[in-house]
């Protein structure tokens, strides 16, 4: 009888275990959550692009446009940070579906230009993520579509809780108040704030300061 010859070595087979399943599914958990972390991202410089487009559109026109045909937001005003070399569009509400896109104006806050705080709003980890990097009299500027420049001089930040942050809406000066979410290195839900605020100087002032 013939009979193969024997080589020494077992024929591997596979075979599947439960610890598979979990290993494959953590893998497929942390992919689905790296995919969603890009397109956050990629979604929030794409949405200000448009924005741009848009701000500078209104400008031109004299009424607000729409970034996009179905948008139910417009965009407010251009906020900038010229020593850190930030910008932003900033929208004309801080809802969950808006701030995706940008800062947002806080609706019941001031307006630039009024006395009180103009409170504007964004996540840490796209839109504000340079909020962390402003210091003690740097300059904010904030453009609205008429055309008109605002500078605000910065001169403290502090962290409070969402419900007692410290801002004061009716201040008699005229008042920048940025916000977002602490700590500024986390990317999970907080109940606590980050806070900037600035108060409006004249354009001399601030020339003869830079």
């Amino acid at each position: 009888m013939s009979s193969k010859p024997e080589t020494g070595r077992k024929a591997w087979r596979w075979r599947f275990k439960p610890r598979h399943a979990v290993i494959g599914g953590i893998f497929l958990a942390g992919l689905a959550l790296f995919a969603d972390g890009l397109w956050i991202k990629g979604k929030a410089v794409v949405a200000q692009i448009m924005l741009d487009h848009a701000f500078l559109a209104s400008a031109e026109t004299g009424s607000p446009q729409k970034p996009w045909a179905w948008a139910d937001i417009k965009p407010f005003a251009r906020i900038s940070a010229p020593r850190i070399g930030a910008e932003n569009v900033v929208l004309d509400n801080v809802s969950g579906e808006a701030l995706a896109f940008g800062p947002g104006h806080l609706p019941d806050s001031a307006k630039p230009g009024e006395a009180g705080s103009a409170v504007f709003s964004a996540h840490r980890d796209t839109h504000f993520k340079w909020l962390g990097d402003l210091r003690k009299d740097d300059l904010v500027v904030v453009e609205t579509a008429d055309g008109t420049r605002r500078q605000y001089r910065i001169r403290r930040a502090w962290v409070a809780k969402y419900d007692a942050p410290g801002i004061d809406r009716h201040a008699p000066e005229h008042l920048l108040v940025l916000t977002t979410c602490w700590p500024l290195d986390a990317t999970l839900r907080s109940d606590w704030r980050y806070i900037v605020e600035g108060v409006e100087t004249k354009a001399a002032e601030a020339d003869q300061a830079i």
